[in-house]
């Protein structure tokens, strides 16, 4: 490499390096998962188990609604089965109840949407000129173009920035993957957020905000990467669930340092690599220099 003596483990400042170490050393037969919840327990007041920890689920970048999504075209993803009218007609419909569901649970319960046998007019109604161009298949929520909605919504009259939120969330809730996720059954979701140096997201940015900034001249502030996360758990997928920030030092009194929850962590099951990382890495603050 560059230099021989300076291993990249010492200076790495890739987040999502330190979130997979985390994820591995989670998901080892051991102590690590129950220590780890011991941390979470007494810095949140949160009860979760520490023991018998068999059924726990662990996913890193959760992109849970848009795989979701993916699994509704599943059956046109074998090989030799052919996209027949019947067949694209079944899996709009299906598509169609989705969204419906979860506009039903932003609170749009009165929103109506087009029709499904008509793909092409309900991605106008969402994705404005580009939509009108995908003619078979109900295009993912995730593409949703907020210029495009304050255009067509509501024929683009007095639509109401609440209506608008909520459309908005739905479609950064596809886009969005919190860093790492455990679940455990009959838990409440504990969503981890592992942060170096950058600080936490906001949304929306770009196009998206300065179109909000023209149709609401009132509209200011945006939302929090935790509010959309929030709004992920708590409204679409309809779950209780915990939010914590792992950073070099606690924000809130809530959250956990990366000293916390390394420090807790049993590491003489891996490879020497993950201990080195840990302790020697300068940007994570624990050991290194």
């Amino acid at each position: 490499m560059l230099d021989p003596k300076r291993p990249f483990y010492t200076f790495v400042r890739e987040e999502r390096q330190f979130c997979a170490v985390l994820a591995h050393l989670l998901m080892q037969k051991g102590p690590n998962l129950g220590a780890f919840l011991n941390v979470v327990n007494a810095r949140t007041g949160s009860s979760y188990p520490t023991e018998y920890l068999d059924e726990a689920e662990i996913y890193l970048e959760f992109a849970f609604l848009r795989d979701a999504w993916e699994l509704l075209n599943a059956p046109l993803s074998h090989p030799g089965v052919r996209r027949t009218v019947g067949a694209l007609a079944s899996i709009n419909q299906a598509k169609h109840t989705r969204i419906r569901l979860l506009l039903d649970r932003s609170g749009l319960t009165d929103f109506d949407i087009p029709s499904a046998a008509d793909p092409a007019t309900f991605n106008e109604r969402f994705m404005g000129r580009a939509g009108r161009s995908v003619k078979h298949d109900i295009s993912s929520p995730g593409r949703w173009s907020i210029p495009a909605m304050l255009k067509h919504v509501n024929g683009g009259k007095d639509v109401p920035f609440g209506v608008i939120e909520a459309l908005a969330k739905l479609k950064w809730c596809f886009n969005i993957k919190p860093d790492l996720v455990l679940m455990l059954p009959g838990q409440p979701v504990l969503c981890v957020e592992a942060k170096l140096e950058s600080g936490e997201g906001t949304y929306p940015s770009g196009d998206d905000a300065e179109a909000l900034r023209r149709a609401f001249p009132t509209y200011k502030k945006p939302w929090r990467q935790f509010d959309i996360q929030a709004h992920l758990f708590g409204k679409l997928l309809a779950v209780s669930h915990t939010q914590i920030v792992v950073s070099r030092s606690a924000a809130r009194p809530e959250d956990l340092t990366w000293a916390q929850v390394f420090g807790a962590m049993e590491m003489e099951s891996s490879i020497p690599f993950v201990s080195q990382l840990v302790h020697q890495n300068k940007s994570l603050g624990i050991g290194g220099s």
